[in-house]
Formats: C-alpha cells, structure tokens, sequence
C-alpha cells in the first residue's frame, strides 16, 4: 500500500500484497468477499490443492471434493468455486514445497482453533476422495495436521474414520 493510501487511510480492500505469493491469484478470485473471509478461504484451497497434488496426480475426484468443500464450508457459489479450485491446483503444482508451510500456518493463524478439526477432516476427505489414501496423501495430511497444531495421536483419530482407505493398512 502507497504512503499516501496509508496516510489518507484508504487502506486496500484485502492488503493481500503481504499474502504469500501463492494466495495471490487465489484473493484476486475471491476479492469481492470481506478481506479475512477472502484470506482464509484463499489458504483453505490452497491447502486442499496441497493434498490432492501429494501424490502428483489430482484425480477429478479430489477437485469435485474441493469444489464441494468450498461451496458447503466456504458458501462460495459453483462456478466461483470452480475458479478457486482450478487456481489452487496450478498454485499447488507450480509452488508446491516452497509456498506449503507458509500457507498452511497462515491458514492457522486464520481459523480458530475449535474450527481445525473440521479444516482437517475436509483435507482427509480430499485425499480420500478417490477411494485411496497412499502413503504420500498421508504423509502430506501428517504435516498438515502438524502446521494446524494437531499432535499425532489427534491427527491418527481424525484419520481414523477413513482406515478402510489408508493403502498402508491395504494387504497386497
């Protein structure tokens, strides 16, 4: 923001220029919500474009359940949630490692600690939404819950509604 904005206190709608980089393109799609809703649905999608893209492969069925997820918990309208999906997944693919953790802990700074639970299980559910979690999808989601604040033994319950689908617990 200029100085003479800053001065005048015509402060930008959602001061996103000190989002990480990759949230960018994601507020610039959500900007006619209010600027924290904006903030947190933008590092909420790029967080579930994290899982699906853990095992490089982001099946239609896991950016269905992105798209379900930021319609139903974010009230966003279909085709507004189509454009976040699809931003995030070539957010995710493009800087994917170096933008993770830094959204991730924004994303918990964002939501209130009783709301994580629920941020959790919509990232198990992506991962789960092609009828396997692989080793990779879990190991993403174990760094997740980490960054969220979750210990272990709290990420491992969270998981455990979705056992059937771990390939880890698969026999071959």
């Amino acid at each position: 923001m200029s100085f003479l904005a800053r001065f005048l206190g015509n402060h930008s709608k959602s001061n996103s220029a000190s989002e990480p980089r990759s949230m960018q393109p994601l507020l610039a799609a959500l900007s006619e919500l209010e600027p924290e809703r904006a903030r947190y649905l933008a590092a909420f999608a790029y967080v579930m474009s994290r899982v699906a893209a853990a095992d490089r492969i982001i099946d239609p069925a896991e950016v269905d359940q992105m798209r379900r997820s930021l319609i139903d918990e974010g009230g966003l309208p279909g085709d507004q949630a189509e454009l976040v999906v699809s931003l995030a997944t070539a957010e995710a693919k493009e800087y994917g490692g170096s933008q993770d953790y830094v959204i991730t802990r924004r994303l918990a700074e964002l939501t209130p600690k009783e709301e994580r639970p629920r941020v959790l299980q919509c990232a198990i559910s992506i991962a789960a939404a092609d009828q396997t979690i692989d080793g990779h999808e879990e190991h993403e989601l174990r760094k997740i819950a980490r960054q969220l604040g979750f210990t272990d033994a709290q990420f491992l319950k969270s998981l455990n509604r979705f056992r059937d689908l771990r390939s880890v617990l698969q026999a071959d």
